[in-house]
Formats: structure tokens, C-alpha cells, sequence
């Protein structure tokens, strides 16, 4: 019903946008608009009403994957509350320490602590946490995050580089510690693929479908293109989001 109602309205205002706006424009460039302007209008606006209903559509079923060229990111980000670290001693010897994260804090090294109540650290004076096992839902044995040691053992220098990282290429940041990072390409094509198609139908509703010049259809639909993806969509996805 939601998106239903987002066609509608949608269909409805881009016709109006794209016959009101072409009968002046062209007026002034051209001095006579298109022939048979309101149908054309009605035909471009119910595409690019139906496209932006149908981003809308996966966009919410993905839950909000896909978004705009300046809202959307292609990692994924999931948050654990708890954690076992696999301490590596001086003497060479291995064992496990659980850590809890402390309700209402936002997730770093100094949010989880041991049954002890000491908080988590990577190392200290005789040990190192050289990987962090986390128990996932759809696995029986806990995953293994290695930390991204060098040659020598030893962390990287820059705290900010210092992570640990499972076999799938998924990551957890020191500095962001409880929360599993993983870079999906094919949300990154799917965006880009949206966004470009969405400048693209813009571009052929204003040149095939109200009749301007290619350029100036061109220039045109990046003017609305822009304006669609930072004050219209926005509202748009929000609403769709739930």
C-alpha cells in the first residue's frame, strides 16, 4: 500500500513538473513547446515515477542497501555483544578469556569486559590476543578472527590499522571492537548501477520524451538528477524504510 501510494504521487507531481516546466522552458527556448505535451509528460513521468517505486521496493526489502551516491555504502556491519579472545602467553601457551559488552556503551576495546570486570585489552606484560572467536547464529563452531600480525608477531604501529580479520575477508578494528565489517562488491555495482540508470532515464524522458535537445536534456537531467538524490529520495526511502 505504502509504495502504491509513492507511485501515485510521484507519477502525479513529475507529470505536473514535466508539463508545466517544459510549456515555459520551451517556450523560451524554442519559443513553441512540443507538440501533445500532456501525454508526453504523463508517459515521462509514470516512467520515472515507476523506476524510483521499484528502487524504493528493493531498496526496503534489502533494508536499505541501496541508496544514493552520497548515502549508500558498500560494507556491511554486524554487532556482537560478546566475544572470546585467544590469548598467546610468554611461555608460548594459549587460552581463552570470554568478554561481555557493558550495556549502553557504543563499542570499543574499553566496552567489554572479562567475568573479572577487567576490561579488554590486545596485550599486556606477558600476553596477546592473537585471535578473537565470535559464536555467529548460522555456525556451530565459532568464527576465528586472526589478528594482522607482522612478520615478527607483532602489531602494526598504527593502532589504526590493527585488526582482526576471519577467512572470508570480513574484519573487526581494534578502534571498533564488537563490530564485523564486510565489503560487498556486488551492493557497491548494484548502487552505482541504480544511480547511473537513474541519470540515464532522466536524460531520455527529457530528450525522447519532452522533446529537448540532447545536450540540453542532458544538462537538464543532471540539475534533477542532483536535486533527486540530495532533497527527494531521501524523504522517499525514509518513508518506504518504515
Amino acid at each position: 500500500m505504502t509504495l502504491l501510494l509513492v507511485f501515485i504521487l510521484l507519477a502525479f507531481v513529475l507529470t505536473l513538473f514535466l508539463w508545466g516546466g517544459s510549456m515555459l522552458l520551451q517556450g523560451w527556448l524554442y519559443q513553441n513547446p512540443a507538440e501533445h505535451m500532456p501525454l508526453r509528460s504523463a508517459i515521462s513521468g509514470t516512467i520515472m515515477a515507476s523506476f524510483l517505486t521499484g528502487w524504493c521496493f528493493i531498496d526496503a526489502r534489502s533494508g536499505g542497501k541501496y541508496d544514493t551516491l552520497f548515502e549508500f555504502s558498500p560494507v556491511e556491519i554486524i554487532e556482537v555483544d560478546s566475544f572470546t579472545s585467544l590469548l598467546k602467553t610468554a611461555q608460548d601457551k594459549e587460552l581463552t578469556v570470554d568478554y561481555t559488552k557493558r550495556i549502553g556503551t557504543r563499542g570499543s576495546s574499553g566496552d567489554f569486559f572479562d567475568p573479572k570486570g577487567t576490561p579488554w585489552a590486545k596485550n599486556t606484560s606477558d600476553t596477546m590476543v592473537v585471535a578473537i572467536l565470535v559464536k555467529e547464529k548460522d555456525k556451530a563452531e565459532p568464527t576465528r578472527f586472526n589478528a594482522n600480525l607482522d612478520a615478527k608477531g607483532n602489531f602494526p604501529r598504527d593502532k589504526t590499522e590493527i585488526r582482526y580479520t576471519d577467512a572470508s575477508g570480513r574484519y573487526m578494528p581494534v578502534d571498533s571492537l564488537g563490530r564485523i565489517y564486510r565489503k560487498k562488491t556486488g551492493v557497491l555495482i548494484a548502487n552505482l548501477l541504480l544511480n547511473g540508470v537513474h541519470f540515464l532515464l532522466w536524460w531520455a524522458v527529457l530528450w525522447f520524451g519532452v522533446r529537448y535537445t540532447i545536450w540540453q536534456a542532458c544538462g537538464l537531467a543532471f540539475v534533477i538528477w542532483m536535486f533527486m538524490m540530495v532533497g527527494v529520495q531521501p524523504v522517499l526511502f525514509n518513508f518506504t524504510r518504515g
